[in-house]
């Protein structure tokens, strides 16, 4: 009963903070509003996690709470953008709907059990979302079919968005303490400061120091740089006269901010190689992908607004940049496939294999070959497969020609080919392998093995 009445609460919170933000970015920018109603609760939260909080956040509890922040300021920016667009009650529910199916969807991935209620509730939530958001009323004015349809798309990424945060908290700890949701949204507010233009342009590399560092060290230093950013308006405020020395606006502002971006470039190619050293090579595959999408993303937006100044209409470029940024994220979270662990090729332990009786399947690939990779995710790496090989213990060889090894290379003239991919199956009888099609399928690969059982 006590976790219904702090849901209902925080419902209660969500909506008024949600309804107030909506109303202030229909008359002001999207980044202010979001900027102060993130300080406001990084002030709210610091005051209250010393009192209540006794626990240091471990590392991965603090990257969970990153993550956490970063869904959490896209989504409220995401459903500040749709309230702008469409009627409250349009973008709202959407986004409610959407983060708790979503967050559904995430705990089956995680590998929990929702019961039959629990998903009785989402599949309810459908119609009575699409019924209150019929409404046409509140609609901001000039507001027109493709901007409700701009709404709602807004109100969909929100969702996702949301459901990040709620994933990332449930996953640091947040339940029994404070400072997981202190760094989210400390991270948040940091977030969406780098966002703002013309704003702390070695931030980025502060903050991926800070995100290496323990979770006191990453405090400190985010409190820095809150205190950075806030000295220059308090000089300001106290000194008038100090406006006299700054440097009048000109062409010279263009080519400082241009030669800035490349220290933010230098932190991001840092941080990739800190992704990649962490959760390998496959990973940073999938951050690759969505760094793409969020670039197609932000271009789309770009296209949007200068639609805008032609008088053209700039939803459906919205719409189309909203989309590309779920893609990206849910690229970014998707979970890895239980793949086959192969061991190294060589002529050697082919021979030592083939003389044991045992069947043997090599795969000879490289990683610049598209289609070699392709087999790899949609053939090679599903559970039937590990089934198939565990059963009739099969025993997997790769044989890598990234590199053009010479001795790969020979291999591969041995059974006439003079590339990749090659897929060979050797039964436990010691006869001639199986020469199986460059084009994969998970059942072809499932036969073979108990052929050569």
């Amino acid at each position: 009963m006590l976790a219904i009445l702090w849901a209902l609460g925080s419902a209660i919170g969500y909506g008024a903070s949600d309804y107030a933000a909506g109303l202030a970015t229909r008359a002001a920018s999207v980044i202010r509003v979001t900027i102060l109603a993130e300080a406001a609760s990084v002030l709210a939260l610091l005051l209250v996690a010393p009192w209540v909080s006794t626990q240091t956040p471990s590392a991965a509890s603090a990257a969970w709470a990153a993550v956490a922040g970063l869904g959490g300021i896209i989504g409220a920016m995401t459903l500040y953008l749709g309230f702008r667009h469409a009627a409250f009650s349009v973008a709202g529910p959407l986004s409610a709907v959407a983060s708790a199916g979503f967050s559904v969807l995430a705990g089956l991935l995680f590998g929990e059990h929702p019961s039959g209620l629990a998903l009785a509730g989402i599949a309810l939530a459908l119609p009575a979302i699409v019924a209150v958001s019929a409404s046409r009323g509140g609609e901001p004015e000039g507001g027109d079919p493709g901007s409700r349809a701009a709404g709602t798309a807004y109100g969909l990424v929100a969702g996702v968005c949301f459901a990040v945060l709620f994933i990332g908290l449930n996953r640091s700890g947040s339940e029994h303490d404070l400072w997981p949701l202190v760094i989210a949204q400390v991270t948040g507010l940091l977030a969406v400061a780098v966002a703002a233009p013309c704003t702390a342009p070695f931030m980025a590399g502060a903050i991926g120091f800070a995100l290496t560092q323990s979770a006191a060290m990453a405090l400190g230093v985010f409190a820095a740089l809150g205190l950075g950013m806030a000295a220059p308006f308090v000089a300001l405020a106290y000194a008038p006269g100090l406006l006299r020395l700054l440097p009048r606006p000109g062409a010279w502002m263009e080519g400082l901010k241009k030669a800035l971006a490349f220290p933010m470039y230098g932190a991001a190619a840092w941080l990739v190689w800190v992704y990649a050293e962490s959760a390998g090579a496959e990973r940073l595959a999938n951050l690759l992908a969505a760094a793409v999408l969020t670039g197609l993303a932000a271009w789309l937006f770009g296209a949007s607004q200068r639609a805008s100044v032609v008088g053209r209409s700039a939803a459906p470029a919205r719409a189309a940049s909203a989309v590309a940024l779920a893609l990206g994220l849910a690229v970014v979270f998707w979970p890895s496939a239980a793949r086959l662990s192969p061991e190294p090729f060589s002529p050697e332990r082919l021979a030592t294999l083939r003389a044991a009786h045992k069947p043997v399947f090599v795969n000879f690939t490289a990683a610049w070959c598209v289609t070699c990779q392709v087999n790899d995710r949609l053939a090679l790496s599903g559970a039937q497969v590990a089934d198939a090989f565990g059963k009739s213990g099969v025993v997997y060889l790769k044989g890598d020609w990234t590199d053009r090894d010479a001795v790969i290379e020979q291999a591969l003239a041995e059974h006439g080919r003079a590339g990749v991919p090659l897929y060979l199956m050797y039964p436990a009888s010691g006869a001639e392998p199986e020469v199986l099609p460059q084009i994969l399928t998970e059942g072809a690969v499932v036969d073979a093995a108990k052929r050569a059982g």
